[in-house]
């Protein structure tokens, strides 16, 4: 056995090696490296490059690099995740606002549908109305010439029976805003009155109403008959002259 071994054995520490106690710490920089020439001391050296590590054994400069790395590496990920996320949260809001959009145009034209829904209902309602009463009409022009025929001595309950059902005629053609057209008297009027006839007559004004065959009635607004009248032809006559019969006469000639 060498005095090498006889050394180590005993609890020495040969020249070549360091105690863990002479060994740096964790972090500790490196001591100053010792050039020993084996040749001068005559005895075996090991020599032992030392670097300082980190807390986890690793390099202390290329642990820096490699957690630059790392950490750039990262913020890269993060920064193309961000991009992905924000891309889609601007698809997301562009079909939000198409869908919106959408959705009022059609709300509008569903409003607007059914808005002349209403109306074109209540037209029908009313034209429907219109043509029921304007069956009745009739039934009221014969009541009135019944009750303007009736001969003297007609019994009075026959007189009143007769002016009793036309007066609720008319209260019903009034509930539904049906009116009579008063023509007798006024200027013609070709949207309210037919003329069936034209009379000739120097003591009242052209184009005015002297005899009202049948009554004229209009319903809100709408001609439901025309009134049928005899108009004056007098193109001589002055606008103020003759607008109305002479005291003690009538319009009838």
């Amino acid at each position: 056995m060498s005095e090498k071994d006889h050394s180590s054995r005993d609890g020495s520490v040969s020249p070549g090696r360091r105690s863990r106690a002479d060994r740096p710490l964790v972090g500790e920089p490196a001591p100053a490296r010792t050039e020993i020439d084996p040749e001068e001391t005559g005895e075996d050296v090991e020599i032992i490059s030392i670097e300082a590590v980190d807390e986890a054994g690793c390099p202390i400069d290329g642990g820096i690099a490699d957690g630059r790395k790392a950490a750039g590496e990262e913020e890269e990920k993060e920064e193309t995740a961000r991009e992905k996320s924000e891309q889609a949260l601007r698809a997301l809001q562009a079909d939000h606002s198409g869908l919106l959009e959408r959705h009022l145009r059609l709300q509008a034209e569903f409003d607007n549908y059914r808005k002349r829904r209403d109306r074109e209902a209540e037209e029908e309602r009313a034209a429907g109305t219109r043509a029921v009463l304007q069956e009745i009409l009739p039934i009221v022009d014969n009541l009135e010439r019944a009750l303007s025929s009736l001969p003297e001595g007609t019994p009075r309950p026959v007189h009143e029976g007769i002016a009793l059902i036309l007066r609720q005629l008319m209260e019903l053609l009034r509930a539904h805003g049906i009116e009579q057209v008063d023509a007798l008297g006024e200027p013609f009027d070709p949207r309210l009155h037919e003329a069936i006839a034209v009379v000739e007559r120097d003591d009242f004004e052209d184009l005015r109403i002297i005899e009202q065959l049948q009554k004229g009635y209009v319903c809100g607004g709408r001609l439901l008959r025309p009134a049928l009248v005899r108009v004056v032809s007098n193109v001589g006559a002055s606008p103020d002259s003759g607008d109305r019969a002479p005291e003690g006469s009538s319009w009838d000639e």
